[in-house]
Parts: C-alpha cells; structure tokens; sequence
C-alpha cells in the first residue's frame, strides 16, 4: 500500500479528488504472483480503495469526494511487491481547497482509518472470511473528578462510527502513570463507562482510556491528571 499526495489533475482539466493505481502484469508480462494469484486481484483491491475512500469521505465531509480514475498502470510500487498492491493518489496539489483537507487532522484521520478498513475487509475476502470487526474509535469527553476516601473517578463515553456498525467498543482499559514513570500496561475494567482509583498522596497522577472490541483497541483518549495533598485542595487536569 503507497499513499501518494498529488492525484495531479484528470483528462478533463478537474484538479480535485483521489485515485487510484494498480499493476496487473509484472515487468515480463506475467498476469500471476508467484502463488499463483491473479494480480487483477490488485485491480479489485484498488477499485475497493477509491470507492470506500470516496464513500467515506463525502458522509464525513458534507461534501461529494471527487472519484478520480482507478488505472492499471505499471508503476514500480504495484509492480515489484508479491503481494496484491495498490497506490493511493489522495488529492491535488493543484487547488488550495484539496490542500486544506490534506493538513486537517480529521481529514488525515477518516483517510487513514478509510484505507485501514478497506485492507481488512479485502484481506479477510481473500481468504473466504466474509465478516470482519473495525476498532473501535477513541473515547470522548472524559471528566475527572475527586470523590472520598482518596479516590478520584475517571468516566467516558464511547464514541459511535456512523460508518462502521461493527465499530462498537466491547470493554475499556484505563491506563495510569505516576510521577515520571511510564504508563502501566493498562487494566481491562469490562463493559462500563467510569471507575473509582484509589491515589496516594502528593503523587501527580495521569489516565487515558482505550476502546476494545474483537477488531483491536482504540487510539488512547486525551490525557487526564490528578494530584491530592493533604495540606490543600485536590487538583484534576
């Protein structure tokens, strides 16, 4: 998988929008990888890239994602690997509107997770697995307050994909650090949105809460601190 930036502009003078690229025969001519799999297996790859990538961006964006080609074309990043490929042409650089998504965090975060999700539904295809389970996104607005007995709760929700039905979290993890230690391995709290934690004093400490399901964990969620002292009002960040 080759993710290129500049899709450059289309036959009809268009300067918008994402293609992409596959190679069905390698540098002699061979139509087969060495398995013995057809390398038009690369050209269903490809063309499930660009559709997904244009579904997903137009529900995300309010805006209807420009599908650029879907070429067959011997490109030395489709042509060389054993292994069904393709290249994915993002945008232009051609108009500043393109350019404005390509530096937007969630602009860069829906291509990544769209070409993520086409990779997992193609291999599990491939191998006759005709189900599949996305990660879960990361969890939101996550307060953390002081509650008795040197105990602070941590709560979360969990964030729904409007794109992915099989997206939902199954269980938590929360996550702590101390001081300048690293974070710990992480403890699995089952399927609830809050925990209590128990804190020493004069210790800073810090939280972040992944999503898990059958597909994988989450990215983490923003970081949280707390700090209690005795001698003067407890403190969350």
């Amino acid at each position: 998988m080759a993710l290129h930036s500049d899709a450059g502009f289309h036959s009809d003078h268009s300067i918008f929008g994402s293609l992409s690229i596959c190679t069905t025969q390698d540098a002699e001519g061979n139509a087969f990888y060495g398995s013995g799999l057809s390398r038009r297996a690369s050209l269903d790859f490809s063309s499930q890239l660009i559709n997904n990538l244009t579904a997903d961006l137009s529900a995300v964006f309010q805006t209807q994602w420009v599908r650029r080609e879907n070429w067959d074309r011997n490109y030395a990043e489709t042509r060389m690997p054993a292994v069904p490929s393709a290249i994915l042409e993002m945008f232009s650089h051609q108009n500043f509107t393109d350019m404005k998504y390509g530096h937007d965090p969630v602009f860069k975060f829906t291509l990544a997770r769209s070409v993520y999700k086409t990779i997992l539904q193609f291999v599990n295809f491939e191998h006759g697995i005709k189900t599949y389970t996305v990660q879960p996104l990361p969890v939101h607005h996550l307060p953390l307050n002081f509650g008795r007995r040197k105990k602070v709760r941590l709560s979360w929700k969990p964030r729904t994909d409007a794109l992915e039905p099989t997206a939902e979290p199954m269980e938590y993890i929360v996550y702590t650090k101390t001081g300048n230690d690293d974070f710990d391995n992480g403890t699995s709290v089952g399927n609830v949105t809050a925990c209590d934690v128990t804190i020493s004093p004069n210790k800073v400490y810090a939280f972040k809460v992944t999503a898990v399901n059958a597909g994988g964990e989450s990215f983490p969620s923003e970081t949280l601190s707390a700090y209690y002292s005795p001698n003067r009002k407890e403190t969350c960040v």
